[in-house]
């Protein structure tokens, strides 16, 4: 490997999965036998969803006196054993760290490691390229991928001694952990921000009830072909289908432009509300930025704010957190509408300027928050990644 911990030289062994232990599956549990408690029972798609740290879906089970009967035909799952994906998603590996289990035959690969590797190397040498191309290019032709026992057994890797093998599993589990962390902490910034935007939102006495069209002018952007956007130029530009990646504050943009044809550009203290989509849920949504000299294309409303009476961060975080007031104001059957005269009648709710711009500011500091807890994960996924390419052969 290119990289490796100090004081390993030794030549990695080229193996074949099926000469270091048995790779099988087990005796078929019909659906009419799955049961709402017992010992879990898992599907491919439960092993993507517990390989990705989430929760199962509908979980299903078998008695205790079903498993037990079956695994005297097929044995037990034991901890370190590695179960993967053979249908559907392929090659989705799972390394078990709780028994009882049982699962679908058919669906799902049983590698049988008996301590043959260390577990946590084991997990993670079937996500480097070599093992995942391996299984990608074995999978047949049809119009279902499938990856077999056979296939299984025909698997190479390299391997290591079990020292190397450990310190190689235990970083990998470290970088996991600071990961789940992280997406943890993520998800619960972001019930708070919810709450928080519950709270402040819904304090009706302090709100003062008004149409959008009371504090606003309207204008429609220009002109800005698809084909034209380029990444780098000397224009700062929004296309119409940028709206719908954007978040309630914008502070970058996604293209640029060398001609923008006598486009004005977009005032500060607006908001941007595309004006079609497919979709009536497409269209609730609205963004402000945070930068100036930026140009908007065709398709896209603009909604000037009076500045003395509204801030466009405030009202942006109320409309998209209320965005079903938007929805009954489109029109349209296969291509969704909104229009000026529709948008000046959306209802809001203000409270004093001071309270907005207090207010502005802590939402947006929770969305820093978020996007730095994102490049993070990020980071950490990249890195992950280099070391999967560099760590092993």
């Amino acid at each position: 490997p290119t990289l490796r911990f100090k004081g390993f030289t030794n030549d990695w062994e080229q193996r074949k999965l099926g000469c270091l232990m048995n790779i099988t599956s087990v005796k078929r549990i019909h659906q009419s036998d799955w049961r709402k408690k017992g010992i879990p029972f898992y599907r491919a798609r439960d092993i993507t969803a517990l390989s990705k740290n989430l929760n199962i879906e509908e979980p299903i089970f078998i008695s205790r006196d079903l498993y037990e009967e079956y695994s005297k035909i097929s044995g037990k799952v034991q901890i370190n054993d590695l179960l993967v994906t053979g249908v559907g998603t392929i090659g989705v590996p799972l390394l078990v760290q709780t028994v009882p289990l049982y699962f679908k035959d058919g669906n799902i690969i049983w590698f049988q490691n008996s301590n043959k590797l260390i577990g946590l190397f084991f997990l993670y040498l079937f996500k480097t390229n070599t093992v995942q191309k391996y299984i990608h290019t074995t999978t047949g032709v049809g119009t279902v991928p499938t990856y077999t026992i056979q296939s299984g057994k025909n698997t190479p890797v390299y391997i290591t001694s079990k020292k190397e093998q450990k310190d190689i599993g235990t970083i990998f589990q470290l970088i996991d952990n600071l990961i789940s962390l992280q997406q943890r902490k993520l998800q619960l910034l972001k019930r708070r921000k919810q709450g928080l935007l519950q709270r402040i939102l819904s304090q009706e006495k302090i709100f003062k009830h008004i149409r959008l069209g009371d504090i606003a002018k309207f204008q429609k952007g220009k002109g800005l072909n698809k084909k034209d956007l380029l990444t780098k130029g000397k224009y700062k530009v929004i296309h119409y289908a940028d709206l719908y990646k954007f978040s309630p504050v914008q502070d970058h943009v996604l293209h640029f432009i060398n001609d923008i044809s006598a486009n004005s550009p977009i005032s500060a203290n607006s908001l941007l509300f595309p004006s079609s989509d497919v979709t009536s849920t497409g269209l609730a949504r609205t963004s402000t930025l945070a930068q100036n000299n930026v140009y908007a294309g065709s398709d896209i409303i603009i909604a000037n704010l009076n500045s003395k009476k509204a801030n466009s961060i405030f009202l942006s975080y109320e409309i998209n957190f209320f965005k079903h007031r938007i929805i009954p104001l489109i029109t349209g059957t296969t291509i969704r509408h909104i229009y000026v005269s529709d948008l000046e009648k959306l209802k809001i709710n203000l409270p004093n300027k001071n309270l907005q711009d207090r207010y502005s500011l802590i939402f947006y500091r929770f969305d820093e928050i978020e996007r730095n807890i994102e490049k993070e994960i990020l980071n950490l996924k990249q890195f992950k990644k280099f070391l999967l390419q560099n760590m092993f052969i």
